[in-house]
């Protein structure tokens, strides 16, 4: 029905070319689209994932060609590093370790033949911008000249890394003196407490002079010297004329098997 006064609605007609035109322009767009929010995000993803593919193929080459698959090698490895690491601690440890450095302070002045009058130890204290703390033993020690300095020698010498701040000698004769020594021992900066048990704390200790109670050492020592001396007497018995061997025990080092340190 038409109304009056209306015009006549027409739909127009498109031609094929007008058609075919269009349906390439929708084709078109909806291939850009595609292509750009989902063809070209996966296709980047999959360069991305070559690239990071070969990265990890070379690594591999790499630690195959270096023997990174020798599990043998490793654990060798391995256990050197444990080593190394077990030794810096013996130099460097996180305790301070009192107990054992007065004992081999005795060992030392009794190998050295010269007295310890006294020994003290200070408090740790901070370095300025370094990774370690320390802190000072001062000792007094009396006798001959020669004995003196072969002793500061073998504190220089010491397992544990150590720095001598300062010596006085003060003579009493020509061939005795008096040396006041302080030691500086380092520390790692996280330290933890000295432990409760240590080697020569084994034994039944009476009402001798509390210096005697590292005579558990010497006693092994002597020990040891006549263990060594029986082998020296009978290798010569037996070997037909050999080269005769006196029985000597092995001087101290002021060093012990087996020290007390703590490692995390």
């Amino acid at each position: 029905m038409k109304l009056p006064g209306s015009n006549k609605l027409r739909v127009p007609t498109l031609s094929k070319r007008e058609i075919f035109l269009a349906v390439l322009l929708l084709l078109s767009s909806t291939f850009f689209l595609c292509y750009n929010y989902i063809i070209k995000p996966q296709l980047e993803n999959i360069n991305r994932l070559k690239s990071e593919l070969q990265t990890q193929q070379e690594e591999l080459d790499f630690r195959i060609n270096n023997g990174w698959n020798d599990i043998y090698s490793l654990e060798n490895d391995c256990n050197q590093l444990e080593e190394a690491l077990d030794n810096i601690y013996r130099e460097v440890p996180n305790i301070k370790n009192e107990p054992l450095v007065l004992v081999d302070l005795y060992r030392l002045a009794e190998k050295n033949k010269v007295t310890a009058e006294t020994v003290t130890f200070s408090e740790l204290k901070e370095v300025e911008d370094e990774e370690y703390k320390t802190y000072t033993v001062t000792t007094e020690a009396a006798g001959p000249n020669v004995n003196i300095y072969n002793f500061i020698e073998d504190v220089e010498n010491y397992s544990r890394l150590n720095r001598i701040s300062s010596i006085e000698i003060e003579p009493q004769n020509d061939r005795y003196s008096i040396c006041k020594l302080s030691v500086e021992f380092y520390v790692l900066p996280e330290v933890e407490p000295d432990p409760l048990d240590y080697p020569f704390m084994q034994g039944e200790y009476g009402k001798d002079l509390p210096y005697q109670v590292f005579g558990i050492y010497e006693e092994e020592e002597a020990q040891s010297s006549r263990v060594s001396g029986i082998s020296g007497v009978n290798n010569t018995a037996t070997g037909g004329g050999g080269e005769s061997s006196s029985p000597q025990g092995n001087g101290s080092t002021g060093t012990q098997s087996g020290r007390s340190y703590a490692r995390k």
